[in-house]
């Protein structure tokens, strides 16, 4: 049977088939009745042809489009022993990655890699009853009398797994059937294409049609109905709770309007080759494409007429992109199509070297520094070398999955395995181990950290969580609709939080329980236009391309607006407050801002290297900032150059900072160990600082020449103890919740948040501060000891947009927050004065474009209807872009920040500018002493959070700690951040985390990767991605996954789609043509289409791979969002300009190469290593 839309010729040659994408699969020669005839080449739509080579009927060789051969290596008697292919092209030798030995009845018993390591397979009468992997996990199949498979289950004989926990179940969901290892399945088939499938968890039921697809499933209550053509293209899928997609399909099957359940309508059309041609989106926006005769897409126009441009050489591989401002990327390619030389539109140049087989053996990046990388026989990369010297290098099991990672400093981490691809033990540096245990589907139930405390996760028969019991002895317990969906969350002092979603799964309400709530409304797009609680209304405007292009806050009778516009690539390029700041932007070829208006006047220019690093900021008054950063990235040196000035040699400056230059008003040099831990740094003003660190790489000293020693220590759970001359005791609860340190009593509520720190004088008084939360977990007010109080008020993002001051005299402050994005721009202060009249004084911040790092900020008293305005205070940041030095404009020093190691800051009393900006952030409110974060409040005195991560175990297994006690090296800027990915089409839309949450697994899907995802990922540098994170932790992926399953489903009677099986080649096409739309946001708790993120740089990639082989999903489905510059779990919050993808930048995971236990950003994740 043909795929929908494959053609079948016959000529007197033979016969060729010619599938959807254009393949030809060429067929020679005529068969008499019952003959088989053989495929001979497979040429594509450029004229890429593989070739089939036999002798006497049997496949000899196959040679690729490159002309490399694969040589078929047989047993004597025909069964084929080895794929062979040489890996040099002169005075190469054959080398095989698997070898094969068949039994006399032929069929597969051994497969044994490159390495030695087997695979062992058993069978009865040809079915294959087991499948021994190489660490020995068997797993087991059994059939029925038609040879269908009943019953699958994987086991260690004769011992237990280690990964399961202690109560699992002894049966499985039908109660009769003992429950054995992992993942044990039983399947039942009735007539009429019933199946039911039973597993430890549940019993699912699937009804399917005379089509062979799926009309309905029934997992627990729910239930999915779909129907189809009589071609079998689905027309419509209802899920659990009612809500119906409809596709309308023209003659060749393809979709050609889409209404969603709310009635919202996508129109696509085609050209008479069938290639995507334009779509409509629900407002009537158009975007175009065009394509070549061979199919490949040559540009995409927008609704705002720009245009990308796309040329590609005579294999159809893209040489070219001609962005809408004019910049050109030329890629090189050696003969194979590997790409040797990429060229930015800048003139910056990067290099690739490749072996025989394409694997990359040496990358030389835009300033000329090389790594090189060292594979196994299995060809996983044993060792990285870096530009500096330094060597990570990796060992793995017999299953090929990391086991050891020994970074430049000779620090071991280690990774035991068990189940079916489950690490169980994390074994760290110092000897501490993390242990994790799951069910028997493979679901996380248990995490036992260093200490031996316990976070515990419930889960439904669906393997929804509905409970967490926390390291710090919480309970938080969760509620399901039939679409798994979270619809209450209620916590151990009872505070709950509903949800309420529209017909397509947005969540429109919020609602807790001291009758507050969060509403949320979208656009026909789907973009959010609204966001109110009780106390801020927010509002969104958007252009054609979906860019906001204006953000309105009305909070307490005060409307201000924030309006935006873009330049061709969608960076913006102006910004305009109603309180009347006005920011012009200027960009380089590439997108990366060279000149910035402050106030539309005065300019900073940003001078930047061949990588992108930035290595001058000019000032408006003739001052500069330089930057030098070492072949990783890593600040190197920071020094503030004045307008004039005489030289200047510091005191007891080290050799290894070298001569001063003239006019330095302040410089800061930094020294890293091999591993890029802090080890030294040099102030002009302050001198030497020498820093040490634990086998963990937890700080343990920071200690100055000019001033007082910081010396920490911690337990098996990484919480902070201070040590030394001075230091406060401290004890610690389950969970590192502190109750004491020194003086201090701290008392939390039975959510974990401090609601009481109580102090006991020298002289014997009792100070107390009482701290208030609202329902939301968000600190409401502070009683301080001296009567004052302090409240805030928040918009349905977290962001605070009021503190309002009543101080024991009745003097009352108010202090209102505007925000563009995630960052503040500006802060008004009012206070009511003795004779009733308001002074108000008014704050302007600038951040540097695209990131969370402040750049300047201004004063000013408004007069009328004019304002008084100071001059701008500019910032000068340490590595970690927390600030340090304040300048005028000309580089003269303002003031100096006495910053100690966890945060807390000492202004000199002769400073003439001051600053409440912390880390990435924080904000430091001087009436608590607590830094405003987001949505938590840190205490930089004690290095901790007053309150536990409110998304548990996706924010480490430290719930009050910051920054995995590295904080030199670690940032955290909103105190949580997940990110959330959508992919939308005809299948549905299916949303999934960068890590598991609540919400996320309540979507019941199994976490591995599907194989099509798999194998389009970039290449691995040690099973890690030279352009960021392992993209399996992203969200991307695993929403493409959730939605080829969910196409697979209805589509195919749930048979996988096999990426290596020529016949699924047509399907997969459709399956990723079918996608309408991926997107990716950081959500405010559950949504926030203010901060969409584009996709990271190795997701980018991942997405473009897809395109290349599979035809989909296309650029312009990849939604536009802000650059995800991600670190392991995810990035900053709506920070940046928006676009569709973001480009591969440098390899700095390479200082954090294992997951680590805690979701927080390296500062090298940040637009730019620091």
């Amino acid at each position: 049977m043909l795929e929908d839309g494959a053609l079948l010729l016959h000529d007197a040659t033979g016969y060729t088939l010619i599938t959807s994408d254009g393949r030809r699969h060429e067929f020679p020669g005529t068969p008499n009745p019952g003959q088989r005839l053989l495929l001979s080449r497979i040429i594509d739509r450029n004229g890429n042809a593989i070739k089939l080579n036999y002798r006497d009927g049997v496949l000899e060789s196959i040679i690729d489009s490159v002309q490399r051969v694969v040589r078929v290596r047989r047993h004597q008697g025909g069964r084929i022993a080895a794929f062979e292919v040489k890996n040099s092209p002169s005075q190469g030798r054959w080398i095989a990655y698997r070898t094969y030995t068949f039994d006399t009845a032929g069929d597969l018993v051994c497969a044994t890699d490159a390495e030695g390591h087997a695979s062992r397979f058993s069978y009865s009468e040809h079915l294959m009853t087991s499948h021994t992997y190489p660490v020995g996990l068997r797993v087991v199949y059994r059939y029925d009398a038609q040879g269908r498979c009943v019953e699958t289950w994987g086991e260690h004989p004769g011992a237990g797994d280690p990964s399961l926990a202690d109560d699992v179940p002894a049966f499985l969901a039908d109660r009769t059937t003992e429950a054995r290892g992992v993942y044990h399945c039983k399947l039942e088939y009735g007539g009429d294409g019933y199946t039911e499938v039973v597993d430890s968890r549940q019993v699912r039921r699937y009804f399917g049609n005379g089509l062979g697809k799926i009309d309905k499933v029934a997992w627990g209550v729910g239930v999915h109905t779909s129907s189809y053509d009589q071609h079998g293209n689905l027309l419509a899928y209802t899920d659990a709770l009612g809500a119906t997609w409809r596709w309308e399909r023209d003659a060749q099957g393809n979709v050609v309007r889409a209404v969603d359940p709310m009635g919202a309508t996508t129109e696509y059309r085609y050209d008479e080759a069938g290639n995507l041609a334009g779509i409509i989106d629900p407002h009537g926006v158009w975007t175009r494409y065009e394509h070549d005769a061979r199919g490949n897409l040559l540009a995409v126009h927008d609704a705002s007429g720009d245009v990308i441009r796309y040329a590609y050489d005579d294999r159809g591989l893209l040489v070219e992109a001609t962005l809408p401002n004019g910049g050109v990327t030329r890629i090189h390619r050696d003969a194979h199509g590997n790409p040797t030389e990429i060229v930015e539109p800048s003139g910056a140049f990067k290099r690739i070297r490749y072996d025989y087989l394409g694997c990359v053996h040496a990358m030389t990046d835009e300033r000329g520094y090389e790594r090189r990388y060292v594979y196994s026989a299995r060809r996983e990369v044993v060792a990285v070398h870096l530009p500096d010297g330094g060597q990570y290098s990796f060992a793995y099991d017999a299953d090929g999955r990391l086991e050891r990672l020994t970074d430049p400093v000779g620090r071991v981490h280690e990774l035991r395995w068990a189940g079916l691809g489950a690490v169980h033990e994390l074994r760290k540096p110092d000897g501490s181990r993390i242990r994790y245990r799951y069910d028997r589907e493979g679901a996380l139930t248990l995490v036992i950290n260093e200490k031996g405390e316990c976070h515990r996760i419930v889960r439904n028969p669906a393997g929804w969580i509905v409970e967490e019991q926390t390291f710090d002895g919480r309970h938080v317990r969760y509620q399901m609709d039939v679409a798994g969906r979270i619809t209450l969350i209620e916590s151990d002092s009872r505070d709950k939080t509903e949800f309420v979603y529209d017909a397509c799964g947005r969540i429109v309400e919020r609602i807790y329980s001291d009758a507050t709530k969060d509403s949320f409304a979208y656009d026909a797009c789907g973009r959010m236009i609204s966001a109110s609680n009780n106390a801020v209304q927010c509002e969104f405007t958007y252009d054609d391309r979906g860019w906001m292009t204006r953000e309105t806050q009305i909070f307490g009778g005060a409307t201000n607006v924030v309006s935006s516009a873009y330049d061709a690539l969608g960076k913006r390029r102006m910004k305009l407050t109603s309180l009347g700041y006005r920011e012009a932007v200027e960009h380089d070829a590439i997108g990366q801002p060279v000149r910035l208006l402050l106030g539309g006047v005065d300019p900073i220019e940003f001078r930047w290297d061949a990588q992108g690093f930035e290595t001058e900021r000019v000032l408006p008054g003739g001052g500069a900032v330089q930057t030098k950063v070492d072949p990783l990235g890593r600040v190197e040196r920071r020094r503030v150059i004045k307008q004039s000035g005489g030289p200047v040699v510091g005191p007891g400056q080290p050799e290894w900072v070298g001569p001063s230059p003239l006019k330095i008003t302040s410089e800061r040099a930094y020294r890293y160990s091999a591993a890029g831990d802090l080890l030294e740094e040099w102030d002009l003003s302050k001198g030497r600082v020498i820093y040490t660190y634990d086998p963990a790489g937890q700080i343990l000293s920071k200690l100055p020449e000019q001033a007082r020693a910081e010396v920490y220590a911690y337990d098996e759970a990484g919480n902070l103890f201070e040590q030394g001359a001075g230091a406060e005791p401290r004890t610690y609860e389950l969970g590192g919740k502190l109750v004491r340190r020194g003086r201090s009593e701290l008392l939390y509520d039975r959510d974990g948040r401090l609601v009481e720190r109580r102090v006991i004088e020298s002289d014997g008084q009792r100070r107390v501060w009482r701290y208030h939360w609202n329902a939301r977990g968000l600190l409401s007010h502070v009683v301080t000891p001296d009567g004052q109080r302090v409240g805030f008020v928040y918009d349905p993002f977290a962001r605070r947009v009021a503190k309002r001051t009543v101080a024991s005299d009745g003097i009352v402050w108010l202090t209102r927050f505007v925000w563009d994005g995630d960052v503040l721009v500006h802060e008004i202060r009012e206070s009511a004065g003795a004779i009733g009249a308001p002074v108000v004084e008014q704050r302007t911040y600038c951040f540097r474009p695209g990131t969370v790092f402040p750049l300047a900020h201004v004063d000013a008293i408004p007069d009328g209807s004019r304002s008084l305005a100071a001059e701008w205070v500019h910032y000068v940041n340490d590595r970690t872009e927390r600030p340090s030095v304040l300048v005028r404009g000309d580089g003269e020093v303002l003031a100096r920040l006495e910053t100690r190691v966890w945060g807390g800051v000492e202004q000199q009393e002769s400073a003439l500018a001051t600053t409440p900006l912390r880390y990435p952030g924080q904000y430091e409110d001087e009436e608590t002493g607590l830094c405003y974060n987001r949505y938590r409040y840190y205490d930089a005195e004690s290095g901790r959070y007053v309150s536990a991560d409110p998304i548990g175990l996706q924010g480490g297994l430290r719930p009050f700690g910051y920054a995995n006690n590295q904080p030199l090296l670690v940032i955290d800027p909103d105190g949580l951040d997940p990110v959330l990915s959508t992919v939308s089409g005809s299948s549905g839309s299916f949303t999934r985390g960068s890590q598991e949450s609540p919400a996320e697994i309540g979507g019941g899907t199994n976490p591995d990767l599907h194989d099509i995802i798999r194998q389009s990922l970039p290449p691995t540098v040690n099973n890690r991605y030279p352009g960021g994170p392992d993209p399996k932790s992203c969200a991307e992926p695993r929403a493409l996954t959730a939605y080829i399953r969910k196409w697979e489903k209805v589509n195919r009677d749930g048979k996988p789609l096999d990426p290596d099986n020529p016949e699924d080649h047509a399907d997969i096409r459709k399956c990723l043509g079918s996608i309408t739309s991926v997107s990716a946001q950081n959500p405010a708790n559950g949504s926030q289409e203010a901060v969409d993120r584009a996709p990271c740089p190795n997701c980018s990639q991942l997405l473009a791979d897809l395109h290349s082989k599979w035809g989909g999903p296309t650029p312009d489905k990849i939604q536009r969002g802000y650059p995800a510059l991600t670190g392991k779990r995810g990035a900053k919050r709506g920070i940046g300009e928006p676009t569709n993808f973001s480009s591969p930048k440098d390899p700095s995971w390479l200082k954090d190469p294992l997951p680590k236990d805690v979701s927080y950003h390296r500062h090298e994740d940040y637009g730019r290593p620091v």
